[in-house]
């Protein structure tokens, strides 16, 4: 049978910030807490002064404070090394938020060398700690099989569900990313979209980025490019690098905001500079096609490769469509199925589509195992993917992997039509 494969096609962005206020007793703690008021309202000097003096006594809590002034640059020079030496200064006496803010610079090399098993490392004593941040950084990790983590969706789901009962907005982000890519739970895109735009009313940006890639792509709500546009615009006005990179997406393709390539690629750029993973994914899918860049595989296949480092599952994907036609680097079907698996276990449909294909026809490495494939099938249908959805036709057609179900084909069929497949809207024209 002929079933499609899927390639570059949009998804939620994942990419973590961290927002717990850090906990310390006594009369430092107080100092710190109004010094970090007074920087919100924009009272920057004296606060730095305070939090200077108190960082130099040995407050933990004012290390972090300290050291994300560095990190941004707020009423300091910008130094990502000083920031970097802060955030170690408060790790090792046990702070859990900054243990997360220091994996984030040996994850990207901010300050410091890029070191992906001290990253690990790191994230796991936070969690261990009992830090709800902390073990919602875990889960993730471990959905995404990130370096340095098992890929265990029980104990995955275990810590983002603990994390999201204690309030944290980064915990209920992740179980809205649970509930989208069916990590633990069944996929279910209106719980999704609950627990993001809750994580978001908190003030959690990457609940921002998902739900603008919910808009963008009409999953879990209508699709709106406006409505999308103006979530990465939040985002991205608080520091998002991903908001920003969904804005280039909407600029690039003229949806919800005047197309305008150079300026997309300008703005991707930026987040390239900051190592961020969809930036590096967009930036790897332009020198793959040549548009607004000149052609280049090897820059194409560098980008993926960086992004997918950072567990991103569409640029894993992409890398798994490179080692399966051998566009860019030598033909490995055996890559391809690692990197296929991993992206469909972190959530994306076209990887899901392509791994149910595989099962479905024995290919790639894959034993034909019909069942898998209708499981997977099922997976990114229920994630909006077309193609899944016109395969699951198909199947249900000619009983592939289920009983042959008129009823069910047709409705397989009406889902993939409505979600533009031309297959679907072909059979349904000739139908009339």
């Amino acid at each position: 049978m002929d079933f499609p494969i899927r390639f570059l096609v949009h998804t939620a962005a994942a990419v973590f910030l961290y927002a717990a206020a850090a906990c310390s007793g006594g009369d430092s703690a107080a100092k710190v807490a109004k010094a970090e008021e007074d920087i919100a309202a924009g009272r920057v000097s004296e606060a730095v002064k305070i939090l200077e003096s108190e960082a130099e006594k040995g407050s933990a809590v004012a290390q972090v404070a300290l050291g994300k002034c560095y990190a941004k640059g707020t009423g300091v020079t910008a130094s990502e090394y000083k920031a970097f030496e802060l955030f170690r200064a408060a790790a090792e006496q046990g702070d859990p938020e900054s243990m997360l803010l220091l994996a984030d610079c040996y994850e990207k090399g901010a300050g410091t060398v890029v070191d992906k098993i001290k990253s690990a490392d790191l994230i796991k004593q936070s969690a261990a700690s009992g830090f709800p941040d902390g073990e919602a950084r875990a889960g993730l990790a471990m959905l995404e099989g990130r370096p340095g983590f098992t890929n265990d969706t029980t104990a995955a789901y275990r810590l983002i569900a603990k994390s999201a009962e204690s309030g944290s907005p980064e915990g209920i982000y992740a179980l809205g990313r649970s509930y989208a890519n069916g990590a633990g739970v069944s996929i279910d895109m209106d719980k999704a979209v609950e627990l993001f735009n809750r994580a978001a009313a908190a003030g959690h940006t990457s609940a921002l980025v998902a739900l603008g890639n919910c808009y963008y792509d009409g999953v879990g709500v209508p699709l709106d490019a406006d409505r999308a546009y103006k979530f990465f615009e939040s985002a991205a006005s608080a520091g998002n690098l991903s908001g920003v990179a969904g804005m280039a997406m909407c600029i690039y393709e003229g949806k919800g905001a005047q197309k305008n390539v150079q300026k997309a690629i300008e703005m991707l750029k930026r987040g390239v500079g900051g190592n961020n993973p969809v930036s590096l994914w967009w930036m790897g899918r332009l020198y793959q096609w040549g548009d607004g860049v000149m052609l280049s595989p090897k820059d194409a296949i560098d980008h993926y490769r960086r992004s997918a480092d950072l567990g991103y599952a569409p640029a894993q994907f992409s890398l798994a469509y490179c080692y399966d036609h051998a566009l860019g680097v030598p033909l490995d079907r055996n890559k391809a199925r690692e990197m296929y698996i991993k992206a469909a276990y972190g959530g994306y449909a076209p990887a899901q589509t392509n791994l149910g294909v595989m099962y479905a026809t024995g290919s790639g490495g894959s034993e034909k195992n019909e069942k898998a494939a209708i499981e997977w099938f099922t997976r990114a249908a229920l994630g909006g993917d077309s193609s899944a959805q016109f395969n699951l036709y198909k199947c249900y057609t000619d009983g592939i992997g289920v009983e042959a179900d008129a009823e069910q084909a047709s409705r397989w069929l009406h889902i993939a039509a409505e979600h533009s497949n031309a297959q679907a809207i072909q059979i349904l024209e000739k139908e009339k």
